[in-house]
């Protein structure tokens, strides 16, 4: 009986020390991806908890003497680190051009790229972009390349860079002429390069100005396995039957499904051709139609929506706003712009099916319904943890239904309900500036780009939209630019730090659990040692191996949430001159530098100032001597901020040639008709340093 027992409760000893093992490495190795991020935090806000929104940031560079019309922003982020976050937008004056903007930390800070240094053979102009990352860390650039006086789309083109963006391939010529709207978006999950797709909207003959020729001109779709080397055959996603279709988005599910919407404008021959006339009396149809085979093939389309009634005319079709569409799993949900309530609202519709059935239609604007006030050109985006995001541009604080704000909302609880909403814009800005077109459709109408930009994560989201508020000239000018936000959500912080709290926790007791089997272990190797004439160093082995393991483990779960080795080279921040304005001085935080430099201008005088930077040829007398009786004899200003009421903050971004002259003035006016650049409100200065000093420094 005893011969026996010995060997079973050895055998017990033996177990008993691996589970405590496994438990412990199981608690260690939770703990530690929960403490370092590794294991994102997944409770969603609080219902109706409000975020917290940061200043806003320019992320394009001002040029009022260019007029230069930035819009149409597109955000996307690196999945092996966040905090390198890319801005594709479009040119629209003072021509026709794409842009490329990066951000090294997450969206606070902002430079300019050349994803383009040199367009393709036959391209004039480059035109519409889309940015998207891969899970290896590719950046892609897809744009349309324009030729000839008429802006006619001569093909679609895609260039990468795995250097963050400091340089390009040669672009590569994935579709032919004729085809517009041209939209990416890459596979999640699906491997370090991913499955690529495209949908666009193609031309079967040549188009008159502003107007597609006779249907049909279908939405077409194709994707790419290699990195966009080449492509499958491209398959038609419109129904044959819709004769008239615009707008195409797409949406890919986290279960592999592609999802593509477009708008049916039915009868409307009006906005599709651009004839002359008013806002279309009828109404239009929004339509999604979801490969479940990776694009291969595409069903007939689900109408999510059959009265959908326009608020404006369709300025020009070829850049047409499309409805914002999302997807993750089972969930799909579509925004869009429309007046059935007799002004323009947001409305938003879901489907937990995916897109087979769709819920009822929300509003996602909760001012007062049919105020007169103008909702439109919203943008959804999902976060990690589930949470549904949305912004749009919102009138409703203007009587006059023209000044822009940009408000947010969100839904917890997978679209049923949403947030309050939450104004992100300290300043509205004006909606008439911009680029007009020539043509019938487009009469009275300004070019305000195509869509907004909604980066969500799981307890934040970046914001960015076309704005105007530091345009220097009147309404029927081009100058605008693009403006940046990051929001916060109260629960989401919270729940992060309970995340690293419970890590923490999870960890210690790993470590308990291990320490455990490892005395476990040392006295079983004690007993054998004894009865078998073991060696004692064989004992410490064993016990050294098992005290290695959580060091190794948390080496390995540290290792997993850094940055990955190879891309600490992040773009780097801008500097940031504070130049304060008080009573006939400015003062600067530092000497000037050249490049692209932000500018944050506050007002800590008693009285309104403005300030406007002038710049100066060198054969030019200093700027006190170019101060007349009435204004500054300059020809233009290159930037500058609205009229700031004490204790107001304005700021601008621009790009410095080194070592040229600017000047900084203020041409608010006294009760007694004299400017305060008159009473000695200038300053000067040489990009890059030299010049006039500042007189005194000033605290960023």
């Amino acid at each position: 009986m005893d011969e026996h027992a010995s060997p079973v409760r050895s055998d017990l000893r033996t177990g008993l020390t691996l589970v405590l093992a496994l438990v412990g490495l199981t608690f260690a190795a939770a703990g530690l991806a929960l403490s370092f991020g590794v294991v994102p935090a997944t409770s969603a806000p609080a219902a109706g908890a409000k975020p917290s929104v940061d200043a806003e940031v320019p992320v394009t560079a001002m040029d009022a003497g260019r007029e230069v019309a930035n819009n149409s922003p597109a955000l996307v982020a690196d999945p092996r680190d966040e905090r390198f976050v890319a801005m594709a937008n479009r040119v629209d004056a003072p021509e026709f051009s794409c842009a490329l903007q990066l951000s090294g930390d997450g969206g606070r800070s902002w430079t300019s790229a050349r994803p383009v240094p040199k367009l393709p053979a036959g391209a004039e102009r480059c035109y519409a972009p889309e940015a998207a990352f891969d899970q290896g860390g590719r950046l892609y650039y897809l744009f349309v390349g324009l030729a000839g006086t008429g802006n006619e789309p001569m093909g679609v083109f895609l260039t990468t860079s795995d250097d963050r963006a400091r340089s390009f391939t040669s672009p590569k010529r994935v579709l032919g002429p004729l085809n517009f709207g041209a939209r990416m978006a890459i596979e999640p999950d699906s491997g370090e390069r991913g499955r690529l797709h495209l949908v666009w909207l193609h031309a079967t003959s040549d188009p008159p100005l502003g107007a597609f020729g006779p249907p049909p001109n279908p939405v077409m779709a194709s994707y790419s396995d290699d990195g966009g080397t080449s492509f499958s055959e491209p398959v038609q996603v419109s129904d044959p039957a819709r004769q008239r279709v615009a707008a195409p988005v797409l949406a890919l599910g986290t279960d592999g499904s592609v999802h593509v919407g477009y708008f049916d404008l039915g009868e409307d021959v009006r906005d599709y051709q651009g004839l002359e006339g008013p806002v279309w009396e009828g109404t239009w149809s929004l339509v999604v139609s979801t490969s479940r085979d990776g694009g291969r093939r595409f069903p007939r389309g689900v109408v999510v929506d059959s009265e959908v009634v326009p608020f404006e005319r369709v300025m020009l079709i070829f850049t047409m706003p499309p409805a914002s569409l999302v997807a993750d799993e089972d969930r799909l949900c579509a925004a869009w712009g429309d007046a059935r309530h007799g002004d323009a609202d947001v409305l938003l519709r879901c489907s937990r099916t995916g897109g087979r059935t769709w819920d009822g239609v929300r509003r996602l604007n909760d001012d007062l319904r049919g105020n007169g006030r103008t909702q439109h050109l919203p943008r959804l985006s999902l976060s990690p943890n589930g949470r549904l995001d949305a912004i749009f541009y919102d009138r409703r604080a203007d009587p006059k239904d023209v000044l822009n704000e940009v408000s947010y909302t969100y839904s917890s609880d997978g679209g049923r309900r949403f947030s309050p909403n939450t104004r992100l814009t300290r300043d509205s800005f004006e909606s008439r500036i911009g680029q007009r077109y020539v043509g019938a459709a487009a009469a009275n109408l300004v070019e305000f780009g195509s869509r907004l930009a909604l980066l969500s994560r799981s307890d934040e989201a970046i914001a960015a939209w076309t704005d105007t508020r530091n345009s220097t000239r009147l309404v029927g000018t081009t100058g605008q630019d693009i403006f940046a936000t990051s929001l916060e959500l109260p629960k989401g912080r919270g729940s992060a730090a309970m995340a690293r709290l419970i890590g923490v926790g999870l960890a210690l007791a790993g470590a308990c659990f291990l320490g455990l089997a490892a005395r476990r272990a040392s006295q079983s190797r004690r007993q054998q040692g004894a009865t078998a004439g073991r060696p004692a160093s064989s004992r410490r082995r064993a016990t050294a191996i098992l005290g290695v393991v959580p060091v190794a483990a948390a080496i390995l779960v540290t290792r997993a949430g850094s940055t990955t080795p190879g891309y600490a080279d992040l773009p780097v921040r801008p500097p940031t001159v504070v130049v304060a304005m008080r009573e006939q001085a400015f003062s600067y935080s530092r000497p000037v530098p050249s490049g692209r430099v932000l500018f944050r201008v506050p007002n800590r005088g008693s009285l309104v100032h403005r300030l406007v930077m002038v710049p100066l040829a060198d054969d030019l007398p200093g700027i006190g001597g170019l101060i007349g009786d009435d204004q500054i004899t300059v020809v233009a200003p290159f930037a500058a901020v609205r009229p700031q009421a004490p204790g107001a903050t304005g700021t601008f971004a621009v790009d410095l040639a080194p070592g040229a002259r600017y000047a900084m003035v203020c041409l608010v006016r006294d009760r007694d008709g004299k400017t305060h650049a008159q009473k000695g409100m200038v300053s000067e200065f040489r990009a890059g340093g030299g010049g006039t000093k500042p007189a005194a420094k000033e605290q960023q």
